[in-house]
């Protein structure tokens, strides 16, 4: 795949991360690299242990990315 849809996906948990954070009263810079850096073990983890399994196939990927997305949209509600 050209672009992973999980990029759409760690970009609105890790902006929320983010925001929660500055809510508790974190510093703006720290809050942005503990954002990142939970994204970035959270890309890693979903990369590794889930996509590699469906190295090859597109559809499936997909499938999965879109039930993350699907799933992460009601994180906030939570």
């Amino acid at each position: 795949m050209r672009i992973p849809p999980d990029a759409w996906l760690l970009l609105h948990v890790g902006a929320y991360f983010g925001v929660t954070l500055l809510w508790q009263g974190v510093n703006f810079w720290l809050a942005a690299l503990l954002s990142a850096a939970a994204m970035a073990v959270i890309g890693g983890l979903i990369e590794r242990f889930l996509l590699r399994r469906l190295a090859g196939e597109q559809l499936p990927q997909v499938l999965l990315d879109a039930g993350f997305a699907s799933s992460s949209a009601t994180l906030p509600m939570l």
